[in-house]
């Protein structure tokens, strides 16, 4: 019975290394011998042929950010700075993608707290928990109406993927109705329409995110698929719950194409779509995370010690 203990708490403790591991398997020998690099090279030449387009859609991707630093602002039980909020956001997203653990949300709880003086960590921390998990529902909405409505394309193997991780999700997450315990105190329980002011934020942020994807399937395949960017993006970042490389590289690319191929797009296109969209991630993410650390700087030291100090919490 030991033994038996022993495996299930090491499986709850390294399953989303497993699954990330596993993920990262498959793109090491089953993407990457699959890369068209010319074609690769014809989308970036591409991108400078639509600068307004490539414009939009950035800006788009940018005001997804502003929306869900809004939301977090009016989820705080007491008035802080919006630019706290998107900076914090900034920062996340920054070093989500230049190591290989997700610190972001612990870098931007820390910054938050030392910014405002009326917040506390427990606050800061607590809000930050709770908007991921409207993120979460958020994403898996989109997904479940996608698989609704193009369940002809998808196929069962999607399905019963999506339900897995939601599945694993509710059974290893630790201690949700401590967590859910936490909440009563935050401002959006005052009111009903202010929860859905807050839920309406953060569910409109990440279909604007899809904006990367919707206009690289447009570099690729000369094509026009609003609402499969839209499904596609939110089935990729659910897969980013599984990251173990910075920014979630090889398992972003996987999942994307994996999630294309599906939808009847060429396996060969869908890599490259996965390739050109993260790409855009990556240096949108240096660019304001470098932004951010112009208006709010940061030591190198100061992360560390907060990183350190939440694991060890």
């Amino acid at each position: 019975m030991n033994g038996l203990k022993q495996i299930y708490t090491y499986c709850k403790k390294h399953w989303k290394k497993g699954i990330g591991g596993l993920i990262l398997f498959v793109f090491i020998f089953y993407i990457v011998p699959d890369i068209q690099w010319d074609q690769i090279r014809e989308a970036i030449r591409t991108v400078f042929q639509h600068p307004v387009f490539l414009l939009s859609v950035v800006l788009l991707y940018a005001f997804s950010f502003y929306l869900k630093a809004w939301a977090w602002k009016l989820l705080l039980p007491v008035p802080v700075s919006f630019f706290t909020c998107l900076y914090g956001l900034w920062y996340s997203l920054f070093f989500n993608h230049v190591l290989p653990i997700k610190v972001g949300d612990v870098v931007r709880s820390y910054l938050l707290y030392e910014r405002e003086e009326h917040v506390s960590l427990k606050q800061a921390l607590t809000t930050v928990i709770f908007l991921r998990l409207l993120d979460l529902l958020s994403l898996f909405i989109l997904v479940g109406v996608g698989i609704l409505i193009l369940a002809k394309k998808v196929g069962i193997i999607v399905f019963l993927i999506g339900t897995g991780i939601g599945i694993l999700i509710l059974l290893f997450s630790k201690n949700i109705r401590k967590w859910l315990a936490r909440f009563s105190n935050l401002k959006m329980f005052w009111s009903i329409r202010h929860a859905w002011s807050i839920f309406g934020l953060t569910f409109f942020s990440w279909i604007c995110e899809a904006g990367i994807a919707f206009f690289s399937i447009f570099l690729v395949l000369n094509e026009w698929y609003p609402f499969l960017s839209i499904w596609v993006n939110s089935f990729t970042i659910i897969g980013q719950l599984f990251q173990i490389t910075p920014g979630g590289f090889g398992n972003y690319e996987t999942v994307m194409a994996f999630s294309l191929s599906r939808m009847g797009i060429g396996w060969e296109d869908a890599i490259t779509v996965g390739i050109v969209s993260h790409s855009i991630k990556y240096v949108f993410s240096f660019t304001v995370g470098i932004w951010g650390w112009i208006r709010y700087p940061l030591s190198w030291k100061t992360v560390h010690q907060w990183i350190r100090g939440r694991k060890k919490s």
